[in-house]
């Protein structure tokens, strides 16, 4: 893997410059590896009296307070900068294997609790594996056509007779969108 910015887990990708060969973002973004900054220059033109840390501060700095945090920022980089502290991304496809072994290991146990007629372990079991399936659903982007095909074949079972909620038709449409190239 080439360890620079759109690889990384912490960068945010920001201006769309297309994909490089690899399927990788390219344009600039920011990195979130630490918290937003704010140079020393910049917070001693918004908040003179913070510079001399007295007890007598004015009462119109505490206004300037939003002033400080939209000017904090994440530092913004290009795609193809390593600033050293790289760790790579998780790709799609790994959250996804890793939400549906979750999801899959919940329902083998409520099953096993179903079969056995045991309400008192089978009940928490059925709760566990919908937590699971909803988070799969909801917030696990799916890495290809294949998995959002999964997703509708869960929802016809799960919601066979009942309305499916919105935030799996949100989450639908969603992976939809990021599959044909677009923001979701």
């Amino acid at each position: 893997m080439i360890q620079q910015c759109n690889t990384c887990r912490f960068w945010l990708f920001a201006e769309d410059g297309g994909d490089d060969d690899g399927g990788r973002p390219y344009g600039w973004g920011w990195c979130r590896r630490s918290p937003p900054q704010l140079s020393e220059r910049m917070s001693g033109m918004l908040i003179p009296s913070l510079g001399n840390r007295s007890d007598n501060y004015d009462p119109e700095d505490v206004a300037t307070v939003q002033r400080v945090s939209d000017s904090s920022l994440f530092p913004a980089t290009w795609h193809d900068k390593w600033c050293g502290d790289f760790e790579p991304a998780p790709s799609p496809r790994a959250d996804w294997d890793a939400a549906l072994a979750d999801m899959q290991e919940k329902k083998a146990a409520w099953d096993r609790w179903c079969a056995e007629d045991n309400n008192d372990l089978a009940v928490p079991a059925c709760d566990a594996w919908a937590a699971a399936q909803d988070h799969l659903v909801e917030k696990v982007r799916a890495p290809d056509a294949e998995a959002l095909v999964a997703k509708f074949e869960m929802a016809r079972e799960r919601w066979d007779g009942f309305t499916i909620p919105d935030e799996w038709l949100d989450a639908f449409a969603a992976d939809a969108l990021t599959l044909a190239g677009k923001a979701a």
